[in-house]
């Protein structure tokens, strides 16, 4: 379980440009091989424990200007390369970065791009020089999917900092395409998007790519506040439930935040989080207990947890059998949580899955959109 403490919220902005040849007329540029999330409304993990995830670090503007695409880097040691792929501000920058990929795609187009001159990742050409232009370069400036949202006009990939918004960024384009268009509306209402995650109320528009980001790529898009604990949780149902009930303990256990938001006391902070990824121990044993008796979601001892207090509670009353069977009594929580996230199901989980829909409503089921693993609530 990995956790952190990171209330910085990424800066989305609108993209305006899609990746196509050089000379086409502009149709849609390919916008990479995005992941087939399940969109759900619940999320799965094998945490047994409260176990807290955080945002994902990166700039902290919250502008929604539109911009003018990705911009040419001024660093780099490919200034011999010639290579004219795309025209510009793709061409310098791949130039730049991804000189090898470029004259690949300029010598044979066919290894990289479709019928309609359109970039095509599923081409090994194509993967090739969009992963270099998306990471090694930052050409895109943290593009997601056909979204039209990125994290920045120009990141330099030489700066850590964005070096690791990139990475993030790139991890977002490749699993939670889905969520993403479903926050975008298919990319018509951009701006309603980029408002939910970057604003205080969040909600269920963007709060699937939220869960997708946190299963997914270590790291949400934003988190709903425990209390004034300094934690969080990417399940807003859940957050107000532990603010309710256990709000002293966890204040106790972290030491709280000041009026800014950062920690009164920082050790104290990892203290907490180091007991709750050890699995208890007196920091945070009252925290546990407190969840357990008024917000649990576990599925009885299952292994698997659910984003949902009355669909956990339904299920351990009426499937309780079947999700042991899937988890093998706890002890590979992540094969049963994988086999719920699939498009089909599985011998491993479709009876279930049966259970859910016979006793509980059917709905998302104990998957949703791929927590497994990583822990949060």
């Amino acid at each position: 379980m990995r956790s952190h403490f990171l209330h910085t919220v990424l800066g989305l902005t609108v993209l305006g440009s899609a990746l196509v040849a050089c000379g086409d007329d502009g149709a849609d540029g390919a916008g990479g091989a995005g992941g087939a999330g399940t969109g759900g409304d619940t999320s799965a993990s094998t945490s047994g424990v409260p176990a807290v995830t955080g945002t994902q670090a990166g700039p902290t503007t919250t502008t929604t200007t539109t911009t003018g695409g990705p911009v040419a880097q001024s660093s780099g040691s490919g200034g011999e390369c010639t290579a004219v792929v795309f025209g510009e501000p793709f061409d310098t920058c791949g130039q730049t970065y991804c000189c090898d990929e470029m004259t690949l795609c300029e010598g044979d187009p066919t290894l990289c791009f479709d019928a309609g001159n359109a970039l095509d990742t599923s081409l090994p050409g194509g993967a090739a020089i969009y992963e270099c232009l998306y990471v090694d370069g930052g050409c895109f400036g943290g593009r997601i999917c056909e979204s039209n949202i990125t994290f920045g006009e120009a990141l330099d990939p030489t700066d850590p900092e964005d070096a690791a918004t990139l990475e993030f960024a790139y991890c977002l384009d490749q699993a939670c395409c889905e969520e993403m268009s479903f926050c975008t509306s298919a990319g018509e209402d951009v701006e309603s998007c980029i408002s939910c995650l970057n604003d205080d109320p969040h909600g269920e528009l963007c709060d699937p790519v939220n869960r997708c980001s946190s299963g997914n790529c270590d790291g949400a898009l934003f988190l709903y506040d425990i209390c004034d604990s300094g934690l969080g949780s990417v399940n807003s149902e859940i957050s107000a439930c532990l603010s309710e009930n256990c709000c002293a303990d966890y204040v106790a256990c972290t030491g709280g935040v000041d009026g800014a938001g950062d920690p009164n006391d920082p050790g104290q902070l990892d203290a907490c989080l180091d007991c709750f990824a050890a699995g208890g121990g007196p920091e945070c044993d009252d925290v546990i207990t407190c969840e357990e008796e008024n917000c649990n979601t576990q599925i009885c001892d299952s292994g698997v947890t659910i984003g949902d207090l009355v669909l956990a509670a339904c299920l351990t009353a009426s499937c309780c059998t079947e999700y042991q069977d899937c988890t093998n009594d706890g002890a590979d929580a992540d094969a049963c949580i994988t086999c719920f996230n699939s498009a089909d199901g599985g011998p491993l989980c479709d009876a279930a899955i049966q259970c859910e829909t016979d006793n509980c409503g059917g709905g998302e089921g104990g998957g949703g959109t791929g927590g497994g693993g990583t822990g949060g609530i």
